[in-house]
C-alpha cells in the first residue's frame, strides 16, 4: 500500500483516472485543478491549474488513445479535453441540457460516454480527431431509472461499447448498455 500526498489545501479529490504507463491524473471539485502523478515515483504535481478556462468543479476523468484527458465539470455542466503532452485546451463543450451535471467518464474508441447526475441519461462526447458535440447517447428512464437517479459511475468493456452505468441514492440501481440500448437493470 502506498500513499500519495496531493499538493494543496482543501483540493477535495473527487475523479482519478490511469495512463499512459505509470502516470494518474487526479481531479479537484474544490477549484478544477488538474493533478499528475505517477505511481513508480510516488510524485504528484498541479498539471494545469485553474486558469480561467471555465474548470471549477472536476469529477470524472479518462485518458483516450490519442493522449488527450477528457474531464467532467460537475457544477458547470461542461466537458474538457487536454492534450496530455502539451497541456493544452482542444475543446471545452457545454452538455445541451438546461441543468446538466457531467460526473463520470468512460472513453471507448473515439468516444467519450458522460453520466448526468441531474437526469438519467448518458451523454455521447465524438472525441475522434475533431471534439464533436455532446448529444445523448440513451436515457436509462425507460429502463426503469426514476428522474432523480443521481447517475455517477460507468465503465466500458475494453474491446467492444458494452457500459454499466450506476446511480447512487434515491432510485440507486445498476444498468447495462448494450450497443446503446438498456440490456437490463439491476436494482440495489
Amino acid at each position: 500500500m502506498r500513499f500519495f500526498p496531493i499538493p494543496g489545501d482543501r483540493v477535495f479529490p473527487e475523479g482519478i483516472t490511469e495512463g499512459p504507463g505509470t502516470t494518474f491524473f487526479v481531479g479537484s471539485m474544490t477549484d478544477g485543478t488538474l493533478y499528475r502523478g505517477d505511481t513508480r515515483s510516488g510524485a504528484v504535481e498541479v498539471f494545469l491549474p485553474p486558469d480561467g478556462d471555465g474548470r471549477g468543479n472536476i469529477c470524472g476523468l479518462d485518458v483516450d488513445g490519442s493522449g488527450r484527458l477528457v474531464s467532467c465539470d460537475f457544477a458547470s455542466g461542461q466537458l474538457f479535453v487536454h492534450d496530455i503532452a502539451t497541456r493544452s485546451l482542444i475543446a471545452r463543450r457545454l452538455l445541451p441540457a438546461e441543468t446538466a451535471r457531467p460526473n463520470d467518464v468512460v472513453v471507448h474508441g473515439d468516444v467519450a460516454y458522460v453520466t448526468d447526475s441531474h437526469r438519467p441519461v448518458v451523454w455521447r462526447l465524438p472525441a475522434g480527431p475533431e471534439v464533436g458535440e455532446p448529444e445523448i447517447a440513451v436515457d436509462l428512464a425507460p429502463a426503469g431509472a426514476a428522474d432523480e437517479a443521481f447517475l455517477n459511475g460507468i465503465v466500458c468493456h475494453p474491446s467492444r461499447p458494452l457500459l454499466l452505468v450506476s446511480a447512487q441514492g434515491e432510485g440507486a440501481g445498476l444498468w447495462r448498455v448494450v450497443r446503446l440500448t438498456v440490456q437490463r437493470p439491476w436494482s440495489t
